[in-house]
Parts: structure tokens; sequence; C-alpha cells
């Protein structure tokens, strides 16, 4: 299947470039999501996306970020006590998938390299649908969904890395890496209060709390005057060397099943269901 005209990423590679494991991602997604289209024709259940298509250029990130937030109805509290870092990816897909968009996951035969990209999605079609790189860890999986969410407001399909220690300024990464920033964590007051001494340990401790990326914590710090560029050049390059040595676990004890309905969502294996319950498939 052909790739969205707008598809964007932030390195420099082109598409005949991509792993083979990316390219098959690519294409498979981009099948569920024409399946998904017919099973919703089909049982009647085309949903109508409530947002109409924002300007990344007359928009701000942090209001729009804000005003979602509240839409999904999910305070900081709730998302702090929330049991585990799993529970909160889910609440989000759950969340995303009730406005009709199709969240997925790579499996086994789907992953592919986390420094190729950690997630992408399609806008130019309906459903719109967002794929998350499984090999990435959760809280890098939790920041993904957000910045892919962001990429659906604007109706700008998107292959990206959404590295927010990157200094990258391009117009619609830099507004959804903001969105997703501020949607995870709606204000300052937790970070402008840091001792800097023994930031490493503080913000490790922090991220765990409050379930989004010490990267992210970090990188607010420095977007807000709260830490300088040579300090967090430094945390971030030791944190880089840490993640090489202490790379993500694999998948664990496998099961077919269970690990198909992860993948493919709710929303998906819900279409699915109901059309094998009514004999439409």
């Amino acid at each position: 299947e052909p790739l969205p005209k707008d598809f964007r990423r932030l390195s420099s590679a082109k598409i005949g470039h991509f792993s083979p494991k990316l390219r098959f991602a690519i294409r498979d997604a981009r099948l569920l999501q024409k399946i998904a289209l017919g099973l919703q024709k089909n049982s009647n259940d085309i949903k109508h996306f409530k947002y109409d298509r924002i300007s990344y250029q007359e928009t701000n990130p942090i209001s729009l970020a804000r005003e979602v937030r509240n839409d999904f109805s999910i305070t900081f509290k709730q998302q702090m006590e929330t049991e585990s870092e799993i529970i909160f990816f889910n609440i989000l897909r759950n969340k995303i998938e009730e406005l009709g968009v199709v969240t997925m996951t790579s499996d086994r035969k789907s992953t592919f390299p986390v420094n190729e990209a950690r997630g992408f999605s399609f806008s130019d079609e309906m459903p719109y649908l967002i794929f998350i790189n499984n090999s990435d860890v959760i809280r890098g999986k939790i920041f993904t969904t957000m910045h892919e969410f962001a990429h659906i407001l604007i109706r700008e399909s998107s292959l990206c890395d959404t590295s927010i220690q990157h200094n990258t300024f391009d117009g619609i990464e830099y507004f959804c890496n903001q969105f997703a920033s501020y949607f995870l964590l709606p204000d300052n007051y937790i970070i402008e209060n840091i001792n800097q001494n023994n930031l490493d340990e503080k913000l490790k401790d922090l991220a765990k709390k409050v379930k989004i990326s010490k990267y992210v914590l970090l990188r607010r710090m420095l977007d807000n005057n709260f830490v300088s560029q040579e300090k967090y050049n430094l945390q971030v390059a030791n944190w880089d060397e840490e993640f090489k040595k202490n790379k993500p676990r694999g998948y664990g004890k496998y099961s077919p099943i269970a690990s198909t309905l992860r993948s493919r969502g709710k929303k998906f294996s819900g279409l699915v269901l109901e059309s094998l319950d009514n004999n439409r498939i």
C-alpha cells in the first residue's frame, strides 16, 4: 500500500533505506487500517472524529494539550495514583480509541529497531491509526502515543523517532513534542523547585511516580531555564550510555492470542469479534 503523501520523519533516511521489519510494519498497519474501515462500514460503526483539523502554525500546543487532557477526564492525581505505567499506557490507548482512532503496537513479527522509529500514524484515511513500537521502554511508548495523537489532530501522517532530547525546532515535530510534553505534565510546578544536587536520581524517581520519561522532565527543565544547556547535555549523554548498556528486555513468555489482542488493540479486535458474532466475516 502507498504511504500517505504527507508522511514525515525527523531523519533524512528515505523509504528505500528503511529496514525490512519497518517496511513490513508499515504495510501491515496500512492493510489493517483498510480492514478496519471495511468492518466499520459493515457494522455501521463509522465514528466522526471529534476534533476538526488543527493548524499547528496557528495553535498553541500547550493550550491544546490542556484542552484535550480535560476532554480525556484524566487528572494528574489519577495519573500519579495509577498502579503501573502499563495501565496508564492502556488508559491513554482506550481514551484515544473511544474517539474512533485505531491504536496498535508491534508484535514479534512487526517490531523494528527503536533507533529507526518509535512509532508512526496515518491520518490521510479513516479510521485514523497510531502504531507504537513495542520494542521501546514503556515511558517512551506513553510519550509516543500522545506525540502521534498530535499528528492526528493536525492531520499530518508521521514516522517519527520523537526524541524529545533532540534540539529540533522543525515546526510540526516541535509542536507535537510540546503537545505530548504538556499533555503528560500539564504544569511546571513539579519540576521548577527540584534541587539540582543529585539531579539524576531525583529525575529518575520523579519519572517513575508521574509515569513520564526522565528525558521529557529534563527537557521541560531546559525549556523553562530550570537547568543549563551544559548540564542538560551532560545528563542526556550519561543516560544514553546507560540505555546502551541496559537495553529493554524481550517479550518474555509468548501467548499468540494475548499478543494479537494486545497488539491490535481493543478497537480493531472489537470490530473483528463483533463481525464474527454477526456472521459478517
